[in-house]
């Protein structure tokens, strides 16, 4: 693995679900940030390079937090996340960094109460990465 696309990833997540959406998303949480917000959280990123391409494979999480008291303003934010990330006129755009995303989907999302404040929850996508440099 030559380059690691994960601040291309990171950058162009923040930028797809602002731009589209009223979701206060970051890639860094500030002390006084105001419920409810997501921010991109863990990306694991694995080689699957070939001979003739330079393939990376990424998983990436999408974190929600929520103040709410139940999992329903959870569940309406992770909604609207994923109608974004799966619209055919809205895609992941790479190119500016040098990567191209040549695949990928929602693997899972998840919900759990945190005692201190609501419920989080967890958007785990899986993206197939091409480096074009």
């Amino acid at each position: 693995m030559r380059r690691f696309p994960n601040h291309a990833i990171t950058t162009a997540l923040v930028k797809l679900i602002s731009e589209n959406s009223q979701i206060r998303i970051t890639d860094h949480v500030d002390a006084d940030i105001e419920l409810p917000y997501a921010v991109v959280g863990d990306i694991n990123t694995s080689d699957s390079e070939t001979k003739d391409e330079r393939i990376t494979n990424s998983s990436i999480q999408v974190d929600i937090y929520s103040d709410y008291m139940g999992r329903k303003e959870i569940d309406t934010i992770a909604e609207e996340i994923a109608k974004i990330l799966q619209s055919e006129e809205t895609c992941i755009d790479l190119t500016k960094d040098g990567f191209q995303c040549v695949g990928g989907d929602i693997e899972s999302f998840e919900t759990y109460e945190e005692d201190a404040f609501g419920y989080i929850g967890t958007i785990t996508m899986h993206l197939i990465i091409q480096d074009l440099g």
